[in-house]
This record gives structure tokens, sequence and C-alpha cells, in this order.
């Protein structure tokens, strides 16, 4: 099986910042303004920009390290340091600093250099570092040895660390980082969080990344119902019971989004990695905001195609299309779409 490269996860990444409609006050989406970030600098190998700032959020492209002249760096050390000053100079250039990034993923070609990547990264992030997800690689673009990409936050009043109990306290990354209503979950391993130790039951490392994960939600006073997008990251020796250990974490059709990514090699030997976006306003978690529904082909029961995350009005007419309830995705005597009206938009049960 070919491995992804990161042109695939960088893609991904955007999904890993989905948007959340914030309420009070309410906030339409005319309300949102946008704007490219393109400071000067290496230029953009694809049609992407550098940066997009979106409302209070910024979200930066994977920066390689190469110079501004294309140059790559001869040491690790430089390479590192090259990625996070391109990665620096965009967020600058959005009027923020390093201080108000909330999320990044850092993508290595070869895992022999996460030691070197880690301790350059805490001279950037010294304190509150954000929520991180590190992964191996076969191959990047302009084959740069390392890639990193960020979220940023521009409200620091409402930008809080997440720590369970018992994290380590001098983690180059946190737990979790809640960004207004949105909470960025750093990636959780099948590890023992404090030792390292890895269970040797593949299907016990799934579980226990669950666990851990479940711990950062918990102390965001949250759980897996708030969850709305997920990257599962798997090695060749992960287990192929991951589907079904997962499943029974999330309510039967009230799964969150979730791309799941075969990768090269992940830290400390891990086989399994999980890392995602929860959100915290939802007044009844198991009612949650409507889900897009299309006209195709049930899905597995582990995710669903797309959640949007704001709260459902009352009033609608009966056979509003996009008015899907959690209950209508539950097997049924009904044909698909039959509470959906005839528009080409139609209630999903997953199979």
């Amino acid at each position: 099986m070919k491995r992804p490269s990161a042109w695939i996860a960088g893609f991904l990444f955007g999904a890993i910042g989905l948007s959340a409609h914030w309420s009070p006050p309410a906030q339409s989406t005319s309300d949102v303004t946008k704007r490219v970030i393109a400071p000067p600098g290496p230029k953009p190998v694809g049609p992407y920009s550098p940066g997009i700032m979106a409302g209070d959020f910024l979200y930066v492209s994977g920066q390689g390290a190469r110079d501004r002249d294309g140059k790559l760096p001869e040491t690790v050390d430089a390479q590192v340091r090259q990625t996070l000053e391109n990665v620096k100079t965009i967020v600058e250039a959005a009027g923020l600093t390093l201080q108000h990034v909330v999320y990044s993923q850092v993508y290595l070609a070869s895992m022999s250099s996460y030691d070197t990547m880690d301790r350059i990264w805490r001279e950037y992030f010294p304190k509150q570092p954000p929520a991180r997800a590190v992964l191996g690689v076969h191959r990047m673009p302009t084959d740069t040895p390392v890639e990193i990409n960020v979220v940023a936050f521009r409200d620091l009043s409402r930008r809080k660390a997440i720590v369970p109990a018992g994290y380590p306290p001098n983690s180059p990354a946190t737990a979790g980082v809640m960004a207004g209503d949105r909470l960025y979950l750093s990636g959780s391993f099948g590890a023992e969080i404090l030792s390292g130790s890895v269970p040797a039951d593949p299907a016990a490392q799934v579980q226990l990344a669950l666990d851990n994960m479940k711990q950062t939600l918990t102390a965001a006073g949250m759980d897996f119902r708030h969850v709305v997008f997920v990257n599962p990251y798997l090695t060749d020796q992960a287990s192929g019971q991951m589907n079904a250990i997962y499943a029974k974490h999330f309510e039967f059709g009230n799964t969150p989004a979730r791309a799941t990514i075969r990768v090269a090699s992940l830290p400390g030997g891990n086989t399994i990695e999980f890392t995602g976006v929860a959100v915290a306003i939802f007044r009844n978690a198991s009612r949650f905001g409507r889900r897009i529904c299309v006209r195709a082909p049930p899905p597995a029961p582990v995710c669903l195609p797309a959640i949007r995350t704001s709260v459902r009005r009352r009033g609608r007419s009966r056979r509003d299309p996009t008015k899907c309830r959690a209950s209508m995705l539950r097997p049924s005597r009904r044909r698909y779409g039959s509470r959906c009206g005839t528009s080409s938009m139609a209630s999903r049960r997953p199979g």
C-alpha cells in the first residue's frame, strides 16, 4: 500500500479546523471576515495560500525547512529552526505571535529527528505550548525533511490550556487547548502517559489511546459526544480492530466526522494516535447540531459525512431537507430520505 505524503495530510489538516458557531451572541457567516496572509518568504509550491485569517482563527499551511531563497539547511537542528521561523513569519504577518498558536501538526521524514525537533520546539514554545500531533511520513513536497502547520487564535483571553490530572508537567505539548468554544486535542497515543509504556497487544493500544483522549475531554468538562472531528493515524502494525473499538465510544448515528491516515511511523514506537476537535457549546450533547445529509450509500457507523456545529433552530418546516435528527439516523422501516422531503439532500442512515 502506497504511503500518503504530507500533501494528503496537509489537506486533511484543514478539516481539523472545522468551523463552529458561537452563541450567544449569534454570528452569521456574513459577519466572519476572511483574508489571505502572504508575507515575503518561501513561495507556495501548489495552489494554496500561506495563511488564511477567518474571524479569530488563523490557519497556516504546512511550512517546510527551505528559506526564502529555496535553500535547505544542512543540519536537522537548522532545518527545524527554519521551519518554525517560516511558521512564525506568517503568524506575525497576521498580527499574532506564537503564543496565539493553539494546535499544530508536525510531519517528519525520519522519526530519528524527533528528539532534535522536540528540543527546538520547546525553545519556540517555552510556556503553555499548543496541542500537537507528530507523525512520520514517507515523503513531503520539495523533499523537505520536516513540515509544520498550525492553527492560531486571536483572543488570548479565551485561550485556555487543558491539562488532565497526572499529565507530565514538562510536556512539549498541552493535552488540549480551548480556543473559544473549540477544544483542540493533542495526539493521544496507545501508551501510558507518564511512562510511555506501550502494551504488547495492538488492540489494547487502541483502547488506551481512546482512554487518554477521554481524560483530556473530561478535564475540559466534555466527553466523546462533544467531538466533531477525529484523525486516527495508524502504522502498518496497528490493530485491525480499530474501527470496532472506536465505535464503542460513540453513540450510533452520532459519530464525529473522521479521516483515517496510514503513516510511516509514530513517536515512541506507537502504532496508533488519535487527534481531533471538540466543541463545547452544545446545549444537549445527546442531540447535536445538524448533520449535513446527502443522498448516497449509507456510511459505516464509525463516522458521519459531515457535522454542522451550529445549534438547531426551532420552527423549521417538517419537510426541511437539512433537519435530520439523530433519531432519523437509526434503522427504521422508512426508506432513506422519507423524512427529508424530495430535495437532493436526504437523511443518511449508518449501515
